[in-house]
């Protein structure tokens, strides 16, 4: 359940990042707004906030949905001062380690692999 939670966590900061706003609610996701406001300095969020009228205009502004997908990743919880950044940021906020199965088949660029069910997980 925890690694699940991370793999959720990685999607909605990979993704929800973009998609949520334009597809959800006009926002950002929760888990991301609550991950950066915790990481941000003085309890000020880094994360800019929409106004009511923003998320409005925001909403529902889509055409169609395009998807790149590079690669996969395995996904585990860590806390902020596992990343080893010392400055608060997008992997530290995420508080998830990213990493891949030394089984999988290396593509051309030395961070891809070939893992064709993690196209299938996020469909």
């Amino acid at each position: 359940p925890e690694d699940q939670e991370a793999a959720e966590r990685a999607g909605q900061f990979a993704l929800g990042w973009f998609a949520n706003p334009v597809y959800v609610d006009g926002d950002y996701p929760q888990v991301m707004k609550d991950y950066v406001q915790r990481n941000s300095p003085a309890g000020q969020s880094r994360l800019p906030q929409f106004t009511d009228q923003e998320k409005q205009w925001i909403k529902g502004t889509f055409d169609f949905f395009g998807l790149n997908h590079y690669s996969t990743s395995l996904c585990e919880p860590t806390d902020a001062e596992y990343q080893g950044v010392a400055l608060p940021g997008y992997s530290r906020d995420m508080e998830v380690k990213l990493t891949t199965d030394p089984n999988w088949h290396r593509a051309a660029s030395y961070y891809l692999y070939y893992v064709p069910w993690g196209m299938r997980g996020i469909l």
